[in-house]
């Protein structure tokens, strides 16, 4: 059943070839041959964009229904809108800031 499916003769298979004199690249597939390695590989395949080349932005994306938006808070000030590497404003210590 495996030979059936890859086409490739099983260990069995190729025993048998060596006994009556036969070459095992008769009973395997054509697919497994030089020639068609060599037309799969003629048209030249061109590589995925990368993230940042395609595609939508994680800010940009539409949340699903029923999707709770998460408001990222800055760590240093406690404002909205930003994170502690990209933050201007004045440092709050823990403590002191609303919730």
């Amino acid at each position: 059943m495996k030979f059936q499916l890859n086409q490739l003769p099983c260990s069995h298979a190729i025993r048998a070839c060596r006994e009556r004199d036969l070459s095992i690249y008769t009973v395997a597939s054509r697919l497994y041959t030089l020639e068609c390695l060599r037309m799969a590989y003629a048209i030249p395949v061109n590589p995925v964009q990368h993230r940042s080349e395609g595609g939508r932005r994680k800010n940009k994306r539409i949340p699903s229904q029923g999707e709770e938006i998460t408001r990222k808070r800055c760590g240093r000030c406690r404002e909205y809108g930003h994170n502690k590497k990209t933050c201007i404003g004045n440092y709050v210590p823990m403590g002191t800031h609303d919730k």
